[in-house]
């Protein structure tokens, strides 16, 4: 749930940008929209009047340095002081560690206001309680609470140790297994190793805000890898179909100092 605050009527002296990484499938787009418009509504709950936009870091039709000169002369003439950059991203990979901050450090060049970088989304806490409370979610629903059920975090990965150290860590909080995208170990090589305990169920949860070639690459491989397993295999929504996620966006964004 949003988090409850005294002020109402509040006019926020900051404006905010969310930074995600860009795709060109109109799909990824429409998914976009429909998350920051419930982050819309859920300040407007709150009686918060501030501006806020989105931003691509590649594949947009600006770099993210423009959009944020862009954006930020538009809240300049509107009265404001401060912009807070929210990277909707999961992990400390090159694109959080490097790539955001030299765009926003290009953008002060041309920029008067206060730009400020907020730790990145997969920094909040309150995502541990969200996968925790999904998967438990999803058990009760299958009716395997008191059963044997394997988890599995499902996630890009990176090149860059500290991101995935990151990822081992939330996986130790939630009880769960990781799996990888584009480093080892794969999801075939971990299901198949969950398998020998003869579980009556292996849980997948996609560490992805949206649905897109890599979910549906996945889909297609568990749906496979079910034909050679007794257990069952499935396969969760990525995080932003999840109920309450866009009220995490909104914690980090009032809360952040």
């Amino acid at each position: 749930m949003v988090s409850t605050r005294k002020d109402v009527n509040m006019i926020n002296s900051s404006a905010y940008l969310l930074v995600v990484h860009g795709s060109r499938n109109s799909f990824y787009a429409q998914q976009l929209r429909d998350l920051t418009f419930s982050v819309r509504q859920k300040l407007d709950l709150l009686q918060v009047t501030c501006d806020l936009d989105v931003a691509y870091l590649e594949l947009g039709n600006q770099s993210l340095s423009e959009k944020i000169i862009e954006f930020g002369n538009q809240l300049e003439r509107k009265g404001y002081k401060n912009l807070k950059v929210l990277p909707l991203f999961l992990l400390s990979g090159t694109h959080v560690i490097n790539d955001i901050p030299f765009e926003v450090e290009v953008s002060r060049q041309k920029c008067s206001l206060q730009i400020e970088i907020l730790p990145h989304l997969g920094r909040s806490l309150s995502l541990i309680s969200l996968l925790c409370a999904e998967y438990e979610r999803q058990e009760n629903l299958d009716h395997h609470k008191d059963s044997s059920i394997e988890r599995i975090l499902f996630c890009h990965g990176t090149s860059l140790q500290k991101g995935n150290e990151e990822i081992e860590g939330l996986a130790g909080k939630i009880n769960a297994h990781v799996a990888y995208w584009s480093i080892k170990p794969n999801l075939h090589s971990v299901i198949a190793k969950l398998a020998l305990n003869d579980p009556q169920q292996i849980m997948i949860m996609p560490y992805f805000l949206f649905t897109g070639k890599i979910i549906d690459a996945i889909a297609s491989e568990v749906e496979e890898l079910q034909k050679e397993l007794s257990c069952e295999l499935k396969l969760l929504p990525p995080l932003t179909q999840i109920d309450g996620f866009s009220d995490i966006i909104v914690n980090i964004l009032l809360t952040e100092k």
